[in-house]
């Protein structure tokens, strides 16, 4: 069975495919072809945590994970800020143009 393996690294996403035998759980796949991992840092399959017992099915995406620096609901709300305040700068200077 194919299972996708991706992996953050000091230079961006890292994809493998790898080969394994079936019926293979979560643990045993971690075991056999993920380091250890840092603390703070988790495996998912596809954006969503599994147990250790979870039988990995041809065509999945193990993904290993850092730990959250900024809590996402906090860096949405900034991003949105400094949208919204480089909308107002752009129409208070709109008339300040020279032809």
């Amino acid at each position: 069975m194919r299972i996708f393996l991706v992996n953050q690294s000091d230079n961006g996403l890292i994809k493998k495919e790898i080969v394994c035998p079936d019926r293979l759980h979560l643990s045993e796949f971690k075991d056999q072809f993920i380091s250890p991992l840092k603390e703070g840092w988790n495996v998912s399959v596809w954006d969503e945590n599994r147990s250790d017992g979870y039988e990995l099915k041809d065509g999945d995406r193990v993904e290993v994970c850092g730990p959250l620096l900024v809590d996402p609901k906090i860096a949405r709300m900034k991003r949105a800020e400094i949208k919204r305040q480089s909308h107002v700068s752009k129409r208070r200077h709109a008339g300040n143009r020279k032809p």
